[in-house]
Parts: structure tokens; sequence; C-alpha cells
């Protein structure tokens, strides 16, 4: 495991990286883990259906966009369709779903 945890270290959050790409590295990495993490609590909790797959939806945008950034290397494109999907996607979608606008 702590091969594993150095590897990603060193390949994605190295300081060497220009802070863009780090950024853009924590924040993808972080919003898989969280999004991974949200949708087993709530299959646990039983929070219904639509969460747990806006959950898993998210952990997919996240991961896919992380590897999008691998392959091709433009984090400003990646981090602007990434700011997109999220707050004029997402959270709308989150909020108006949601009973009387509170989540």
């Amino acid at each position: 495991m702590k091969k594993i945890l150095t590897r990603v270290y060193k390949t994605y959050i190295n300081p060497c990286l220009d802070f863009r790409v780090r950024l853009f590295n924590m924040l993808a990495i972080g919003g898989t883990i969280i999004s991974f993490a949200m949708a087993v609590v709530g299959i646990f909790i039983n929070i219904g259906i639509v969460n747990i797959t806006v959950s898993l939806f998210l952990m997919v945008l996240s991961f896919t966009l992380f590897m999008i950034l691998c392959r091709i290397g433009r984090h400003q494109i990646c981090l602007t369709e990434r700011i997109y999907c999220w707050h004029k996607r997402i959270c709308p979608a989150a909020y108006l779903r949601s009973e009387r606008g509170t989540l």
C-alpha cells in the first residue's frame, strides 16, 4: 500500500509539477474518493436511489476528467469543464430535486 501511495504522490502531486496540474489532480482524486464514499454511505443509510446515482455519476465524472487530463495534458480545459459541470448542472439539479430546496 505504501508503494502505491508513493507512486501516486510522485506521479500526480509531486512539487515539481506546475501548480495548476497539482491542484487539478488533487481535486480530481479528492472528488472521486468523496463521491464514492458518499455513494457507499448513501447505500447503508438508505438515502435514496437518486442521491446514490448522483454520487456515482460524480465519481465517474471526476475519474474521467482525471484520466483525460493524464492523457492529453490540457489542464485549463479539464478544470473549466469540471467547474462548469459542477456549478451549472449538478448543484442546481441536486437543489431542485431536494425536498423544498433543502439537502
